[in-house]
Formats: C-alpha cells, structure tokens, sequence
C-alpha cells in the first residue's frame, strides 16, 4: 500500500483540473452554449501536473487554433466548388497533424483545427460561424486554464523536481533495503516484495527522464543516476544467501553490519561515514584475500567455498562502487540539479 498512495502532485494536479472543468460548466451555461465542449476539451487538455508546461500548452492551443481557423476559412473559400481538392486537403492536414504533433503541440492543434473547420464546410458550405465559435469556445477554455494553473494549488518546476528527486531516493532506498532481507531471508513472499521495489523503481526513474528536458537536467547526473542503478542490478547478482563456509561466516556479519549502515546514504549522504564504510570494506577484502591465499597454500578449499570467495569478494568490491556511485549522486543533487531549477522558473515566468 505505502507504494500505490497518490502523491502530492497528482492530488494537485487533480484538484485543478476538476476545478477547471467545473468553472467550463458554469459558464456554458451562464452563456447559453452549445458548443461548450471545446472550451472543456481546452482545460483538459492545457491543465497539466506542471506550472510551466501547462502555460506552454495553453499559449500553443490558442495561437494554434487561431491560425487553424484563417487557414481552414482560406482553403474554404478558395476550394468551395472543388469538393475533391477540399478531400485532398483535408487528408493532407491529417497526415501534418499527425506527423508534426511529436515537434509541438501548437502544429499539431493547427492542423486538426484546419481539418475541423474544412469538413464544416463541406456539411455547410460558406457556414463560418462554427469556426469562429470554435475559436472562441478555445479563448474561453485557455483562459480557464490559465487561471487555474496560476492560482489554484500551482506545481512549479522546484517543487515538482523536488518531489520526484525525494521519491527517486527513497525508491533506490526500498531496492536495496530489499535485496539486502532477501539475502538473509529467501522466502517467496520477500522474492516478490523485492520485485515490486524493482518496479516502481523503474517506474520512478522513467518519471525522471520524461521530465528531464522540462528540468534541464544535465547529462552527467544521468550519468551518475545510471551508475547507481546498474551498481544495484550488480548488487543483486552478487549478494550472497547463505555461506557455509565457518571463516566466511564471521566476515559475514560483520558485512551485514556494513549493509544495515549504507541504507540511510539513500536518503542523505554522510561523507565522513561514506569513507569510514569503505575502509571497512577495504579491510574485509584484505582479510578474505588472506584467508583465500592461506587456504589455498594448504590445497584444502573446497570448489564450493572457493566460490563463495569469489563471489563475497565481488560482493565488497560492488559495494566500494555503490558508496562512490552515491557520493557522486549527491553531490551532483545538491550542486547541479538544484541550481538549474530556479533558472529554469525564472526564465518560465518571462
């Protein structure tokens, strides 16, 4: 249940939204329209879960519906007795709507409302009224939406960045918390309590890229989020069920000691206890490395245990990467990431 309550934005983002719906409603019938669903098609469409896209949007649907009624009105006009060139062009701006919608909402809106205004006039030839009604059903709804996404409960470029950057954190924390009670325990239900953790952590981290060109999120901390999430796939490969071996036994626990101390780093990086947890991992694999050499001058390793050292070595050496990966992630959170943001709002408020 903790990973399926709604978060703070989309309680926003719902709140404003049926809002906006119901302020449609109230003036279509105020003003006795017939054709209010446009202005509710408006506000669905131009509320968005961001300040900053939702305002991109509505200034994209209103210049794009005002150039697509003058070029629906002209090829109107120009084609009134040409039915077939009507149908030609008609298709034409189909296929632009469809093929231009992925470099902006604004072509795709142009287009669609061309084609809108086209077939009307096909039904009812020299009829401009719907066209203009049209347009202004959409000034009605843009407003609407506008007025909504600046007063009623806004989400700004920080706060959403901030909230999606606290959930990234604590999803790579869950992750990990659970591969680290799956190698103690390795019961069904844990197997499939850890598979949900992987899960939303992708979810989590999909969020993150979708919104990276509305934050501006560099590169390198990409890069570094990538890191993180491929030391844990490794972590998971490597991280030991049970050891049999009694010498491995006592390093064991004081690994499991380590694992307890690196699951509160996902939240807030501790430098100094960053450092402490690698030179103990430093001394760990110093002591297996000398219980494997001592072990196999006698010639009396078992395969099994020498696997086992294999495999707990490469255990340490993933998590030495992991403290690195996370200090590197930190540091990119507190001096990249949010620097950008409130350049970002600012140049959004312009």
């Amino acid at each position: 249940m903790k990973n399926k309550k709604l978060q703070p934005e989309a309680i926003r983002y719902a709140f404003r939204l049926t809002i906006g719906c119901l302020l449609v409603l109230i003036c279509c019938e105020y003003l006795h329209s017939k054709n209010g669903y446009w202005a509710l098609y408006s506000v669905i469409t131009c509320v968005w879960p961001l300040q900053s896209i939702s305002i991109k949007r509505v200034k994209h649907r209103t210049f794009g519906t005002f150039a697509g009624m003058w070029l629906g009105i002209f090829f109107a006009h120009l084609l009134t007795k040409h039915i077939f060139f009507i149908d030609l062009v008609v298709a034409f701006c189909v296929f632009m709507a469809i093929y231009l919608k992925m470099f902006g909402y604004g072509y795709y809106v142009t287009f669609v409302t061309t084609v809108t205004v086209l077939l009307i006039c096909l039904l009812s030839p020299g009829d401009w009224y719907v066209a203009i009604t049209r347009f202004e059903m959409t000034l009605l709804g843009t407003a609407i939406a506008l007025l909504v996404n600046l007063m009623i409960l806004p989400t700004t470029v920080n706060q959403q960045l901030a909230e999606q950057l606290t959930q990234l954190k604590s999803s790579l924390q869950e992750y990990y918390q659970d591969l680290c009670t799956l190698s103690l325990h390795k019961e069904s239900a844990i197997r499939k309590k850890q598979q949900n953790a992987f899960k939303v952590l992708q979810l989590t981290l999909q969020r993150l890229k979708e919104s990276a060109n509305e934050f501006n999120i560099p590169i390198d901390f990409n890069i570094t989020l990538e890191k993180v999430y491929q030391t844990l796939l490794v972590l998971e490969i490597f991280m030991p069920v049970q050891l049999q071996h009694q010498e491995l036994k006592a390093l064991d626990q004081n690994l499991q000691l380590i694992l307890k101390q690196v699951c509160p780093l996902f939240i807030e990086v501790n430098f100094e206890k960053t450092e402490s947890l690698q030179t103990e991992l430093i001394e760990l694999q110093k002591k297996l490395k000398q219980q494997r050499s001592i072990a196999a001058a006698n010639l009396d390793i078992p395969s099994t245990t020498l696997y086992e050292h294999i495999e707990l070595s490469l255990l340490l050496q993933t998590l030495q990467d992991l403290l690195l990966n996370l200090k590197t992630f930190a540091f990119s959170i507190e001096n990249q990431i949010l620097k950008i943001a409130p350049k970002k709002s600012t140049h959004n408020q312009h």
